[in-house]
């Protein structure tokens, strides 16, 4: 007003009115405009909301509150690590649609969860609803608590001698560890399962030899028994002490099949492990699986798997996470769902992060959150500083939004992208995600279970071999061997 009146003064009364009703016009077209284009978006964003309520889908985050548009699961980039700070049920909507975008991708999923969240039925639903053939993938379950669904986990099966031999300290070319190494791929070859107390017998009974007449067991094991005593025995010892620490005896492989980490890590099929209380079996099985990942992604170039850890504040105190993923930060793809930030992320400097309004106001204090809460407050006053025709039309201006997000009760997400132009920086959106609930479907075991007689069970064998010695002259039973009818043999001569 006071530069009309400036103008009113020096250049005359009729050509002051005249500029005076100029701007009165613009100001009213403004305003008209302003006031249409907030009545046009609010419109289409409450008919945006309602549709995204009622279908939710998989490949939509939610919708963009400044923008008035959907927001896509596109739009995060899924070759960087993912960070959702909340809980609840947003947080399990959220799980679900970064599972879907994953698996079509062709990502191999390994997630890591406490048991009190409950997510089996609902990451059961995102990896077995799939839309091509391509997609479908078997699915393994591990719980100690659930062991009627639950795969089993033996020390003993696949490919596990390294790593068990490093576990109980073994000098690597010692006595030992060859007549352990001897005996697991002597086991191995005779293809039914085996549990410690099948490699205990070996260890202290030569008719266990027999028993399971095995060639190459036979003629070197039994030629060398006695002068193998010492390390007989102390190898039995330890075997029986990891075995009482591991409580082999709570958890037989007549329990379900037992994973096989290289094969589901070779066949990019998915893992999903409940956590629960402190446990040395479970501690043992997760750094054996770590070992495992690690070794395959040092070894050879493959992507390295999607890993989701669910609530790690829950068991990362019993379990080193730190540890596991030393060697995996630069490789691992990780996806954490987290009520604080993790600590993961502190040398990552590309990722993703997700706010919800569930995040506690302790934790947005921390000094972790606080460059995402400067985000936020930067990305309020670029909006309030706006003054071209976005702004006149309320296409992204932060007054309209918070005045039609009070109207409609949305609570507030906000996003955190990393994105790179001239260079790296984070982009900030204000997003609402509906609170439907999650999508669920039953487990059905994947794998079939162990029988009772499946199982080797080599004590019970041996009460039917007689001890002489005499019959088993290691010198001559490899001919022996060549001599017995072979059951292809008797085949061939039908």
């Amino acid at each position: 007003m006071i530069v009309v009146l400036a103008w009113i003064w020096r250049y005359g009364w009729l050509w002051g009115c005249f500029l005076f009703l100029i701007w009165a016009h613009y100001f009213l077209l403004c305003f008209a405009l302003s006031s249409w284009g907030l009545e046009k978006k609010s419109r289409n964003m409450k008919a945006l909301k309602e549709r995204l309520d009622q279908s939710n889908p998989y490949e939509v985050i939610g919708l963009d509150l400044i923008r008035a548009k959907q927001m896509t699961i596109s739009e995060i980039d899924l070759d960087e690590d993912l960070q959702v700070l909340g809980s609840g049920i947003l947080a399990r909507n959220l799980l679900q649609k970064a599972l879907e975008a994953d698996v079509r991708i062709g990502h191999q999923i390994l997630i890591f969860a406490p048991e009190s969240q409950n997510l089996l039925e609902e990451v059961t639903h995102v990896l077995r609803t799939r839309e091509t053939a391509e997609e479908i993938r078997p699915f393994f379950y591990f719980s100690l608590n659930r062991p009627e669904i639950s795969a089993s986990y033996s020390p003993f099966y696949g490919d596990t001698f390294d790593f068990l031999r490093d576990w109980l300290k073994l000098v690597k070319d010692s006595r030992e560890a060859a007549v352990l190494e001897r005996l697991m791929k002597s086991l191995a070859k005779i293809g039914k399962p085996y549990e410690l107390d099948d490699l205990l017998v070996l260890l202290k009974d030569k008719r266990a030899a027999m028993a399971l007449n095995e060639i190459e067991l036979t003629r070197e094991y039994l030629w060398n028994f006695d002068s193998f005593k010492k390390s007989r025995n102390s190898l039995a010892e330890k075997l029986s002490k990891f075995g009482t620490k591991m409580k082999l005896d709570k958890h037989p492989l007549i329990q379900g099949r037992p994973l096989n980490f290289q094969d589901i890590l070779e066949s990019k099929k998915h893992l999903f492990v409940e956590l629960n209380k402190n446990s040395f079996f479970v501690m043992y099985f997760l750094t054996h699986l770590f070992y495992e990942i690690t070794r395959r992604y040092r070894n050879h170039r493959y992507d390295a798997s999607v890993i989701y850890l669910v609530c790690p504040e829950e068991f990362e105190d019993r379990y080193p996470l730190e540890q596991y993923f030393k060697d995996l930060k630069l490789k691992a793809k990780l996806r954490i769902f987290s009520s604080r930030f993790s600590l993961l992320y502190s040398e990552k400097d590309r990722w993703n992060t997700l706010m919800l309004p569930s995040l506690s106001e302790i934790q947005r204090k921390r000094p972790e959150c606080q460059s995402l809460m400067q985000e936020i407050n930067k990305e309020r006053e670029r909006l309030q500083e706006q003054s071209d025709f976005k702004a006149l039309f309320n296409e992204e201006t932060i007054e309209s939004s918070a005045q039609l997000i009070k109207e409609i009760g949305m609570p507030t997400c906000a996003g955190f992208f990393s994105k790179y132009g001239t260079g790296h920086y984070l982009e900030c959106r204000l997003f609402y995600t509906p609170e439907t609930e999650p999508k669920k479907m039953e487990y059905e075991p994947y794998q079939k279970k162990f029988k009772p007689e499946d199982i080797l069970r080599l004590r019970q064998r041996i009460g039917r071999v007689k001890l002489d010695l005499s019959k088993h002259d290691p010198s001559v039973l490899e001919i022996i061997h060549d001599l017995k009818p072979k059951l292809d043999d008797h085949h061939k001569s039908l």
